[in-house]
């Protein structure tokens, strides 16, 4: 079966639940998290501080660094209250709970934030995703409600962000099980807003130190006669 999706749920109650989860200031503090995950990823992944990451695969490298940045930063920012009215949690992906998706939870909207190289990619297949997707169009198809209760009745929304500096950031509902691309997008660049609040206080994530144990250093002293 095609589904044939509508806009006419779309309500006055619909956006101001969204805008009233995602403030000026909101966005603003989303951008400064964003900025110093990039910036604390591209500093962690260099190879003139780390000669580790002299590789043809450091893109790679750098690409895992940067969505493990962003995750942490926006954790840290929420535990630290730097969002108003956004708490933030983990989703295990797996039984093992190995690997955890970070979720963002508003009075009505849950968001989950997701790297794309460019703004048109469609998001990677996942059954998180795909399950957000039915959600969503469950609320089409029944009408969204004013007054959420339970997590049925959330709109579910991500968060897209990539290119080389952060280039680009948007609040995303994705809404159609049959096509990934499908959207509807509730923000402009949030890259390109004015800061009018103070940056988020995120704290810094320690660059790794290279060197050798302390028991091997002594270990060659001995051996050299020092």
């Amino acid at each position: 079966m095609v589904l044939v999706l509508t806009r006419m749920n779309i309500d006055s109650d619909f956006l101001t639940g969204i805008r009233n989860d995602w403030t000026n200031d909101n966005l603003v503090g989303l951008q400064s998290v964003l900025k110093s995950a990039y910036s604390q990823a591209a500093s962690l992944t260099s190879p003139l501080t780390n000669p580790l990451f002299e590789t043809p695969n450091r893109p790679i490298l750098v690409g895992f660094t940067r969505w493990f940045a962003v995750d942490s930063l926006l954790y840290r920012a929420c535990q630290a209250g730097a969002f108003q009215g956004i708490t933030a949690r983990w989703l295990p992906l797996s039984n093992n709970h190995v690997i955890q998706a970070l979720e963002l939870r508003g009075a009505y909207t849950t968001v989950i934030p997701h790297h794309l190289q460019h703004p048109d990619n469609p998001p990677r297949p996942s059954v998180l995703r795909s399950t957000k997707r039915m959600e969503n169009y469950r609320q089409f198809l029944f009408g969204f409600a004013t007054t959420p209760d339970d997590d049925s009745t959330l709109i579910n929304l991500t968060l897209v962000h990539g290119d080389q500096n952060a280039d680009f950031a948007f609040l995303r509902m994705y809404d159609d099980p049959q096509d990934s691309r499908h959207h509807v997008q509730f923000s402009e660049n949030i890259m390109n807003l004015p800061t009018l609040v103070e940056p988020a206080e995120v704290e810094e994530i320690a660059a790794p130190a290279i060197g050798l144990k302390p028991g091997l250093v002594k270990g060659r002293e001995e051996a050299s006669g020092q």
